[in-house]
């Protein structure tokens, strides 16, 4: 048990008004599991809403839902069977059976990890959402499963204790909690292909998760501080804030979210595992170096299929895109850098956000990609370089929208005026062909203000994100 002082030290409140989508997700669920106050919830002027021992459902949506609450609503329900162990590892057993490169990756560890799951706790707010999550969102409870799986076994494999292992394992299954309090229908949308208002909607939930874990009194500050950080890069090109100093357990679960973020993209793809293996390192200073080297080290015992056959002229076509596209970007960052006329903190995010774009023009060049846009005849002859060239280009096509949302938070943040950094975010709009050589351009950013119904949630995500930036 922990203090208090896990939220006091991170700074973090949940809103005094219950979360719209929240509370829809809790009513959803209460028709399934029996869901009950636990304490009288009163408004902040103390008058009684609804009684302890009363049950939770859609008839008390409109009493709630536009009131100022004494404490926040998850704290006052739980359900009357919450989630059991024995449902986590079944849960965990399922996701091993359908995703067999997981169990490959998890080898003999598979089992303990299991068993860890089975120690979690999950209690408090967080667990009733938990419980929430795995009534109503189903394909999000197995991301928190896998999650956890992953994290526990990075754990395990840095020699660390078994107490260690176990928080790694809780944060993993309720880090994503904070996604509840998000419009369900920004969820839907590939992230990838959200634009920059949406992404601001989703990139406050791991604020949001760190507070849920905070004010539980059940978890560390620690493990409160890893949840917000679980999609940040200590290269500082994540989010929600762009940190580089990240905890020991952060860096963690930075690493296992990356990791099961490939699985679902690779689901049933021959090459799964060597596309980790690739994703990990192509841009250099991501991920700890101390975890990357393990996972190398951990995928060459794996067994990895034989790399199917690419068409060089296309890889050609896609490498060139790459590399015009970045080398503008570039330039652009330098132009405004020489503008001269720059507050200390912009010049300082242009700076930044240079080092990012050359890392990744350097990404293609390690790779040897960068010899094929004069020499066309070396990638016919070795189709291995070839596969690794391939391997090199979807994970930066995947990384390219989350390089340009950045670039659009800092100048959202930094910029003097938005205008001079237009040319540098157009620049990041790179389109790519396909495989039939159509193009496919990324998802041009949209920083127009949201509609009306969407403009005060907006205003609650920039409150929350710029507060910790």
């Amino acid at each position: 048990m922990t203090s208090p002082s896990a939220h006091a030290e991170l700074g973090l409140d949940l809103p005094e008004r219950p979360g719209t989508h929240c509370l829809e997700h809790l009513i959803q669920a209460s028709a399934t599991r029996e869901l009950v106050v636990t304490e009288d919830i009163r408004d902040r002027r103390g008058i009684l809403l609804v009684a302890k021992g009363q049950r939770i459902n859609a008839g008390l949506r409109e009493r709630l839902i536009a009131r100022r609450l004494l404490r926040p609503l998850e704290s006052s329900l739980a359900f009357c069977e919450e989630l059991r162990p024995s449902e986590v590892q079944l849960a965990a057993q399922r996701e091993l059976d359908e995703h067999p490169h997981l169990r490959q990756l998890l080898g003999e560890q598979a089992q303990p990890v299991m068993a860890m799951l089975a120690r979690a706790r999950t209690l408090g707010a967080p667990g009733t959402l938990l419980t929430t999550l795995g009534q109503t969102r189903p394909a999000a409870f197995s991301h928190a499963v896998r999650v956890a799986m992953l994290v526990s076994w990075l754990a395990a494999l840095l020699s660390r204790s078994d107490a260690a292992m176990r928080e790694a394992a809780e944060v993993g299954l309720l880090h994503d909690l904070g996604e509840m309090y998000v419009d369900p229908v920004v969820l839907e949308i590939p992230e990838a292909q959200q634009d920059f208002a949406q992404w601001r909607m989703r990139c406050v939930h791991p604020v949001i998760s760190a507070a849920l874990l905070g004010e539980s009194g059940v978890y560390s500050a620690q493990q409160a501080a890893a949840a917000r950080e679980h999609h940040e890069r200590i290269d500082g090109s994540g989010y929600p804030v762009g940190a580089s100093a990240l905890s020991p357990l952060g860096r963690l679960i930075s690493c296992a979210e990356a990791l099961d973020g490939l699985f679902e993209r690779e689901q049933g793809h021959a090459q799964a595992l060597a596309r980790m293996r690739i994703a990990l390192r192509v841009v250099p200073g991501q991920f700890p170096r101390d975890v990357v080297d393990l996972l190398t080290e951990r995928l060459r015992d794996c067994a990895l299929e034989q790399a199917p056959a690419h068409d060089p002229q296309h890889l050609r076509e896609v490498v060139a895109a790459l590399l015009d596209g970045l080398e503008r970007a570039r330039d652009e960052a330098l132009r405004l850098q020489r503008g001269g006329d720059l507050r200390e903190d912009e010049r300082a995010a242009l700076q930044h956000l240079l080092l990012l774009i050359v890392g990744y023009i350097m990404a293609i060049h390690d790779s040897g990609a960068g010899k094929m846009v004069e020499q066309l005849p070396w990638l016919i002859a070795a189709p291995e370089a070839a596969e690794e060239v391939d391997r090199v280009c979807c994970e930066l096509r995947w990384q390219l929208p989350g390089l340009r949302r950045h670039a659009a938070l800092l100048a959202h943040r930094r910029a003097r005026s938005a205008d001079d950094w237009q040319p540098l975010l157009d620049a990041l709009d790179i389109a790519l062909p396909t495989a039939q050589g159509a193009p496919a351009p990324v998802p041009a950013l949209d920083t127009a203000p949201l509609q009306t119904a969407q403009a005060e949630e907006e205003a609650q995500c920039d409150a929350m994100t710029d507060a910790l930036g």
